[in-house]
Order: C-alpha cells, then sequence, then structure tokens
C-alpha cells in the first residue's frame, strides 16, 4: 500500500453492517488504484467492525472511536489520512467505478486545485428510479448560497485546505446541513472546479438519518450553521449580498419543521425572524405555506 494516495476516501460510519458492503464494495471498484480509504466506526454497536475486517485489502484503515456524530466523525477521518486530496462516501452510498478516476483526470486537467466536484444521482432504493440527476455546474461559487447543490460523495478536496481552519462544525449536534456550511466557507475563499460527469449514487431509504430528524434537532443544527457561518469574517464578505436572504430561508425551514410537529408558537417566532431578516420572503411559496399552516385550525 503507498504510504501516501493520491486519494483518502474518508466512510463515516454507525451501525450501518447492513448496508456498508455495497459502499466499500465500489471503492475497491475503482479503476484509479492509488487510494486509501478511512473507515471512522462511530462507536457502532453492531458487526461494523466484523463486516469492514472481512475485507482484505490493505487500502482499507479502519478506526473506531466514541460516538459523536459525523461531523466529528469525518474531522477524525480527515485528521486520519494520508492522500493529497480528501474524498467523503457515505456509508450507504456508492461511487462509480470512474469516480476517482475521472476526478485525478480533471483535477489534472486545472493544475490541481483546492477542490472539485463530479455529478452525481439521487436513487430511490426500493425500485432503483432515479429522483434527480446533476451532472452540469454554472457557477457553483455564486449558486451555492441560494441552493445546495453538491453532494460530499463527490466533493474533492486537497488536504493543505483543511489546515487552515476550515473543518466540519466540530460538534455532535451538528447533523444537518454541516456539509454545506463547509462547502460555502470553502467557496468563499476558492474556485470550485467541476465535470460534468455522474461517479456517484446516494440511495434515498427510510433509515437514513436525514429522515429521522425532530424540529428540535434541525433547529440545533441550523443555528449552528448559522453561528459557524457568521464567524467567518472571509465567508461574510464575500457573501455578503445573499447572506440575508440565506438566514431568512434557513429560519423559514426551522419554522416548517416546527408547524408540522404542531409546535405552533414555536414555528411563528421564526417566521417573524425570517421576515426580519429578509422581507421579501414574505412573498415566498415556503413562508405562505409555513404561515397557512399555522393558521389553520387544528
Amino acid at each position: 500500500m503507498n504510504s501516501h494516495p493520491f486519494f483518502t476516501i474518508v466512510m463515516p460510519t454507525f451501525n450501518r453492517a447492513d448496508r456498508i458492503v455495497k459502499g466499500i464494495e465500489s471503492v475497491l471498484s475503482q479503476t484509479f488504484e492509488d487510494f486509501e480509504l478511512v473507515i471512522v466506526d462511530d462507536g457502532s454497536t453492531d458487526s461494523t467492525k466484523q463486516v469492514v475486517e472481512g475485507f482484505k485489502d490493505p487500502r482499507i484503515r479502519y478506526f473506531f472511536k466514541e460516538n459523536g456524530e459525523r461531523s466529528l466523525a469525518r474531522n477524525f477521518g480527515i485528521n486520519n489520512s494520508n492522500g493529497k486530496y480528501i474524498n467523503f462516501l457515505d456509508s450507504d452510498d456508492c461511487q462509480n467505478p470512474n469516480h476517482l478516476q475521472t476526478a485525478f483526470r480533471s483535477l489534472q486537467e486545472v493544475s490541481f486545485p483546492e477542490a472539485l466536484t463530479t455529478g452525481f444521482e439521487i436513487v430511490r432504493e426500493e425500485d432503483n428510479s432515479v429522483i434527480l440527476r446533476i451532472e452540469s455546474f454554472h457557477n457553483i461559487n455564486a449558486e451555492l448560497i441560494n441552493e445546495n447543490g453538491l453532494t460530499l460523495n463527490c466533493i474533492f478536496v486537497r488536504k493543505d485546505v483543511f489546515s487552515q481552519d476550515l473543518m466540519f462544525i466540530p460538534n455532535r449536534k451538528a447533523v444537518l446541513s454541516e456539509d454545506w456550511c463547509l462547502l460555502l466557507r470553502i467557496a468563499a475563499r476558492f474556485k470550485i472546479h467541476s465535470v460534468n460527469t455522474v461517479t456517484c449514487v446516494a440511495f434515498e431509504h427510510e433509515s437514513r438519518s436525514l429522515n429521522r430528524l425532530n424540529s428540535k434537532t434541525v433547529e440545533s443544527a441550523i443555528i449552528l450553521v448559522l453561528e459557524n457561518l457568521e464567524q467567518d469574517s472571509i465567508f461574510m464578505k464575500y457573501y455578503s449580498k445573499s447572506y440575508n436572504r440565506f438566514k431568512s430561508k434557513q429560519f423559514c425551514f426551522i419554522a416548517l419543521h416546527h408547524v408540522l410537529e404542531g409546535n405552533r408558537s414555536i414555528a411563528m417566532r421564526y417566521g417573524v425572524n425570517a421576515y426580519k431578516a429578509h422581507p421579501p420572503i414574505l412573498f415566498s411559496r415556503n413562508f405562505l405555506a409555513v404561515f397557512k399552516k399555522i393558521l389553520t385550525p387544528l
């Protein structure tokens, strides 16, 4: 095994013994072979360790740590990586065989920049139908503040970027939009290059962690993201014209989750905060939908 591979794929996992095999096999099937796979077991209580140990490829490095949620697990993986570029893979998703080869060629063509993304698909697991396919990009840096149209599975970041105080939010409550937060901070500093080729697949299924978040968890996670971004002066300067609209949309998102759980007073408070942050949101479809639910009699 090369002690200094070109790529490190960081795979955080928690109790995914029943799903992780497909992801590992997809990495080991890459046509570009100069990589290491750093699996960070975030305190699993199932047979994840035994499943991983069933693979005898020396490029796999397994670490077990106390549970701290995925931001801390990814930071742990970054800190224990040896690659020139870091890529991420959720343990229930897959890379296509051309994933690393496509990224390497594209990075080489643009003189090995700080960050690059490839395209991806989101597939419904139950019937293997494509829900979303993203394979073309425009001005990623400018548009990222409006919507996170990227996935960490297809992001490649040069390792030295992480030494510039750019890591995932080091808090176990950072379980939503923590990837978007980091990508925005990177985009405020460096051009994110792209290649219009689909190279990985994210699977939509009922047991995805994002499908099990309650309103309080969503609220805590989004507030952490906003606090993290507001402490970054470079980010705030770069996105100064767009930040209030972004913040307003996040408050509206929190309000929606609260109203769906019947927490109308909290939803109302965040709706008002959304309006104060960016008054034009009053005319947006999402804002109107939230207030319609707040005002609808039980």
